[in-house]
This record gives C-alpha cells, sequence and structure tokens, in this order.
C-alpha cells in the first residue's frame, strides 16, 4: 500500500510507478503534487483510491491494456478517466 502523504508536498515529482503488488493508495498519498505528469500504474486490478490530486490537470496515467475500463470505473480512478491510457508492461 501507499500511505497518506507518502508523496505529499513532493512538488517536484513529475512520474510515479505503482508497482504490480501495491492493494491500496491513501487518498493523500500524491496530496499537492499537482506537477504530476506520468503515473504508471501497474496492478491489473485498480488500487482501492488513488491518491492523486485533482489538481494535477497535466497528468497521465498508464494502466495495462486489458484494465483500461476498470480504472475508468473504479472510485477514485474516475475522476481520472479521461487521462486514462493502455500502456502495454
Amino acid at each position: 500500500s501507499v500511505g497518506s502523504n507518502a508523496f505529499g508536498y513532493c512538488k517536484q515529482i513529475k512520474t510515479v510507478t505503482i508497482g504490480e503488488n501495491v492493494t491500496s493508495i491513501n487518498g493523500s498519498a500524491f496530496y499537492e503534487i499537482r506537477g504530476l505528469m506520468d503515473v504508471y500504474c501497474k496492478p491489473t486490478t485498480p488500487p482501492s483510491g488513488c491518491g492523486i490530486d485533482t489538481n494535477a490537470t497535466s497528468v497521465r496515467i498508464y494502466v495495462p491494456n486489458e484494465s483500461v475500463e476498470a480504472y475508468k470505473s473504479a472510485p477514485g480512478w474516475k475522476n481520472f478517466k479521461s487521462k486514462i491510457i493502455g500502456y502495454d508492461f
């Protein structure tokens, strides 16, 4: 899991890779990282929670090709459904 404020306020972070074994991400894990550009999320099942600041307007979220629809409908992740892109890990 990725805990509360694990990377909160680390404003210089531009890219994050979420490992395939992560099952939960606290809602504020990436709080106040508005410059976050690329999130590579390897789990095929969307982790509970998303943790990405909704003000990260330029973010692109790469997920396994077969999981795009699951992420687009998952709580937290669905807030970014237009930013979710299939990726071949």
